[in-house]
């Protein structure tokens, strides 16, 4: 089963070897994967220097994917491979009425 999440869903990944940022992309379907333009930045996907980031998800099904990225290396072999995509689940709010026992 994939996470459930409410809100803002928080991913975090292991650092790669000589990965200077990564990008983080994520759609909503698994293959073909095409990446979704990000509501912030009108970009596909982010780019952080960090290994964790929030994604800005809608309720629904999701799988997103992360590649570092090597400032060290010439234009053009910087990005790293794709990571296997992961699948993320993004719930609604639920709410319950729950009479008193007074």
């Amino acid at each position: 089963t994939a996470p459930r999440f409410y809100g803002t869903p928080h991913i975090a990944w292991t650092p790669a070897l000589g990965a200077s940022a990564y990008e983080v992309q994520w759609s909503k379907t698994r293959y073909p994967f095409r990446a979704e333009v990000d509501p912030r930045t009108g970009t596909k996907g982010v780019l952080t220097m960090g290994t964790s980031v929030l994604l800005p998800l809608k309720p629904g099904t999701w799988w997103y994917r992360v590649r570092g990225v090597n400032y060290q290396l010439r234009a053009g072999a910087q990005q790293m491979s794709w990571s296997a995509t992961a699948r993320v689940d993004v719930v609604k709010a639920q709410f319950r009425v729950v009479r008193s026992g007074r």
